[in-house]
């Protein structure tokens, strides 16, 4: 009977032995899953801070600005070809409009809101939700009325 109990307790220790084995291997895991995602993190911000070195020294070495690399009758030749080119092949997109002078703001809030939503996807998809949001909000003060809740649920295409 004591051999027993002698074997049942010295079981009963080893199984608390690999318990705390077990923890402490986890938190030796955890710690180092914590040191190499700090390492990722500093390895990002070097490259990031690399990047833009690199960008401003791309930009030094151009002269930076278009002025700094051509004269100014040359800047102006480009520029309008460029704006020709536009006129000729822009597409005809709603928030893109002419307004008057008395609808600055209310075009100001479409561009704002084309803006937004492009971040996200492209002009095609984007059409068909900015002609429904405008429709539900046409202005920044009607949309300044909604409820975050009620702004999202339509975001996400949960109401009309």
């Amino acid at each position: 009977m004591r051999k027993c109990r002698e074997k049942k307790e010295a079981e009963r220790e080893a199984e608390r032995e690999a318990e705390r084995e077990a923890e402490e291997e986890e938190k030796a895991e955890e710690a180092e899953a914590e040191a190499d995602k700090e390492e990722a993190e500093e390895e990002s911000e070097e490259e990031e801070e690399e990047e833009e070195e690199e960008a401003e020294a791309e930009e030094e070495a151009l002269g930076g600005d278009i002025e700094d690399l051509f004269s100014e009758n040359e800047t102006q030749k480009i520029r309008m070809g460029l704006l020709d080119w536009y006129d000729v092949n822009k597409r005809d997109l709603p928030w893109r409009n002419r307004r008057s002078e008395s609808e600055k703001e209310r075009r100001a809030y479409e561009v704002w809101v084309s803006e937004i939503m492009l971040q996200q996807t492209r002009v095609q998809t984007v059409m068909k939700y900015y002609k429904r949001w405008m429709q539900k909000w046409p202005t920044i003060y009607d949309l300044g009325q909604a409820s975050l809740e009620v702004i999202l649920l339509f975001q996400f295409g949960r109401i009309n």
